[in-house]
């Protein structure tokens, strides 16, 4: 393998695209898809947290677009609504939940969603009193206990505590409903496909190698821990969480769809934010490995 980190670069590329987020967007899109709420719920309710937690929990190989919008509908459906009480989906057979589920499209692998759902329902319902606040109490709010926590119990919490769920659902609680954790920034960037190709794509990552996706992912994290180390801006300390949606915009609405995964030439360059970092050559990806081969 041959990749090296160039953190000075990352330094650069997180400040030009964290400021153009929040001033104009990433190719003029601020917006994510957990941002909308379903109808009648309230910003920071415990039915938000609730409604954040469950849809998170099966955010997994699917387009997140997708998940969210078919989660509000499932929400705003009197008939399936009460999937997002834990309570009343654990006193619920699976079947049931199942068909539920499936009405408006809320899972994609039917089983195995309702069974990832049903199970960390228990959980909050059995173990915290139906609140994951409960949950953060009793690690102190402490970012790092509560993954570990996770960690530890991988059967009460499927999928969220995987890999990257965990990391986005902390981010979405920070970021959308206000939950202030410490420890936040020793929390890595929740790496997906999109977030590893805008690191490829920007150069932040670079070089030549043939590297599956676990191995490429650590480096990934490593990478923007060191560029983010004493990075300020408007005398605000910017974390690896702080990266989530500007890359995740910088991938969807550019580099997957307008970058030649060969040649590196994009079509959207010119009107990109982030065309001044943009690296030459190859960012291909054949199931879970990376043939990857950049250069400035």
């Amino acid at each position: 393998m041959n990749l090296e980190i160039d953190s000075e670069r990352g330094r650069s590329v997180a400040e030009c695209l964290y400021k153009a987020f929040h001033e104009k967007g990433i190719h003029g899109k601020k917006d994510m898809p957990e941002d909308k709420l379903p109808m009648g719920v309230q910003e920071r309710s415990l039915e938000h947290i609730l409604f954040v937690t469950l849809t998170t929990c099966i955010d997994y190989m699917r387009d997140s677009q997708s998940l969210w919008n078919n989660s509000r509908k499932t929400y705003e459906d009197p008939q399936t609504s009460y999937l997002f009480e834990p309570s009343l989906v654990s006193e619920t057979p699976i079947e049931k939940i199942i068909e539920d589920m499936n009405k408006h499209n809320l899972s994609q692998r039917p089983r195995q969603d309702a069974k990832i759902w049903r199970t960390n329902s228990i959980t909050f319902h059995k173990k915290w009193n139906n609140n994951p606040i409960n949950l953060f109490e009793k690690f102190s709010y402490d970012a790092l206990e509560i993954l570990r926590h996770l960690r530890n119990n991988r059967r009460d919490y499927p999928y969220l505590s995987a890999d990257k769920i965990p990391l986005v659902w902390l981010r979405i609680l920070k970021d959308n409903v206000g939950i202030k954790f410490k420890n936040i920034e020793k929390v890595p960037i929740p790496v997906d496909t999109h977030i590893a190709r805008a690191t490829l794509a920007t150069g932040v990552v670079r070089g030549k190698a043939t590297i599956n996706k676990d191995e490429l992912n650590e480096l990934i994290k490593e990478a923007w821990f060191k560029s983010l180390d004493s990075l300020k801006i408007n005398n605000r300390q910017i974390i690896p969480l702080d990266l989530d949606k500007p890359f995740w915009h910088l991938s969807r609405y550019g580099c997957s769809k307008y970058r030649d995964k060969s040649s590196g030439q994009c079509s959207r360059k010119e009107t990109c934010e982030a065309k001044d970092f943009c690296v030459k050559g190859k960012i291909q990806k054949e199931k879970d490995i990376y043939d990857i081969d950049t250069w400035l």
